[in-house]
């Protein structure tokens, strides 16, 4: 699968499963090599992360830790963010904190999809706002 729109972007991958993050890393970094995938599992590690880089894209489970303590300094850094989930997420629980752009939703069990879920985020994030 080629995946330009993720070409020389920088994605933050947050959860507290190390596995699911290298699971992850290497379905992006196999899809496109220049991509940069940074992984945190901790709430100081991601803090770190947040605050010195800029990032195209953070991909966290915003409803469990420590991806739900990290929002408000997500919002504040202007992040679109990838939710993801072990669980059934509905729209309510995705918006539940108003400024955070959630544009999409992986679910755990689909890593398979990960890749052109990312690459439709991140095409849709970099459009005009009238082309969305």
């Amino acid at each position: 699968m080629k995946a330009p729109i993720m070409r020389n972007k920088r994605l933050l991958g947050i959860d507290g499963e190390l596995n699911f993050l290298l699971n992850l890393e290497n379905e992006i970094l196999c899809a496109c090599p220049q991509c940069r995938f940074d992984k945190a599992t901790s709430f100081e590690d991601a803090r770190k992360l947040i605050l010195l880089t800029t990032y195209d894209l953070a991909i966290l489970d915003i409803i469990k830790a420590p991806g739900v303590k990290l929002v408000d300094l997500i919002v504040s850094r202007n992040f679109p963010v990838l939710a993801i989930s072990d669980q059934c997420i509905f729209e309510n629980e995705l918006n539940h904190c108003e400024g955070l752009k959630v544009c999409g939703f992986l679910p755990k069990l689909k890593l398979h999809q990960s890749v052109s879920i990312i690459n439709s985020v991140l095409e849709l994030e970099y459009k005009p706002r009238w082309r969305r």
